[in-house]
């Protein structure tokens, strides 16, 4: 009798980077090194939109400030991740911004990749936390 198939977690949606990008992750990575918030909420709500409302992703966290962003982006050394933003209303009013990661399909797909995050989103009691794509939070 054969063994039975045995289901493999599902990795963040990482691929080495491109010697040119013309990607959708590399645009929106791009944006995000460069500081322009303007454009990579343009492109993250353009990634949101164009995802099944029924996929997962991982919110690594709740940045303020644009350089916060630029550094979650070099805490993946040499590989090109499935990064994206949305807005955020916190408290007061103030909006924040949303760092989110790749695309799963499952929840338990994406808890599993949540647990290899880089180090650097569970500094300051950061939790990278699963959300469903219909019910990321105030886009």
């Amino acid at each position: 009798m054969p063994a039975p198939a045995v289901s493999r977690p599902a990795a963040p949606v990482v691929a080495p980077r491109p010697a040119t990008g013309g990607s959708e992750v590399s645009k929106r990575l791009e944006t995000l090194r460069q500081g322009d918030m303007a454009k990579a909420l343009e492109l993250g709500k353009k990634h949101i939109d164009a995802l099944p409302a029924q996929r997962w992703t991982i919110r690594l966290e709740i940045a303020n400030l644009p350089s916060t962003l630029k550094n979650a982006v070099e805490a993946f050394p040499g590989k090109e991740p499935d990064l994206f933003i949305a807005p955020i209303k916190l408290k007061g009013g103030k909006t924040a911004y949303q760092l989110f990661l790749g695309d799963y399909a499952s929840k338990a797909d994406a808890e599993r990749a949540a647990k290899a995050v880089p180090s650097f989103f569970l500094e300051g009691g950061q939790r990278p936390r699963p959300y469903q794509i219909n019910a990321i939070p105030a886009q």
